[in-house]
């Protein structure tokens, strides 16, 4: 992610560095402290970044989102999001909103989700399941299993996208 001639590099285990775009000087680097197991899981989680006013804004390994200030690297908020599964795609921002999808734990369909939370404050503003709960406008199309609070449908390990003419999210599931 290159802005105002800085670039915001997300590598292996959730770290972060902030590059002089053109010499590739080191203007400041982000690493969270993590357990071992939660650090080789991250290996493979990492994604992409967002940006929104003068944040950098991460998905990190340990379920949690993340804001950085775009100029010192210090972290503004952190929002943990481990109701479920693990984040599978890094974040995208709309009007404000920072939308990040879930992969599913287990057989619990209410852990599998997109979620948008407040840009400037972490805070969570809504929570669309991937499979709707029976009664829930689509729910039919799952059929009649007794067991469809076990159904599940994760997001895939891409980050959606965004439509300003439709203001529409698009996210594969």
């Amino acid at each position: 992610l290159v802005y105002n001639g800085v670039m915001y590099v997300l590598g292996p285990e959730g770290v972060i560095l902030a590059l002089n775009a053109t010499s590739g000087k080191l203007i400041w680097k982000y690493a969270r402290e993590m357990d071992e197991a939660t650090r080789r899981r991250a290996r493979a989680r990492s994604k992409n970044l967002a940006i929104y006013e003068n944040m950098i804004i991460s998905t990190a390994p340990d379920n949690f989102i993340i804001a950085l200030d775009a100029q010192t690297g210090k972290l503004i908020w952190e929002t943990n999001v481990d109701q479920g599964g693990q984040q599978t795609a890094g974040p995208i921002v709309m009007n404000g909103i920072v939308v990040s999808g879930r992969a599913c734990q287990g057989r619990k369909r209410d852990s599998c989700f997109i979620a948008g939370h407040d840009a400037k404050t972490g805070k969570e503003l809504w929570k669309f399941y991937t499979v709707p709960a029976m009664g829930e406008p689509g729910s039919e199309t799952w059929g009649k299993s007794p067991n469809h609070d076990m159904m599940t449908a994760s997001t895939w390990g891409l980050s959606g996208s965004y439509d300003p003419k439709r203001n529409l999210v698009l996210w594969g599931i």
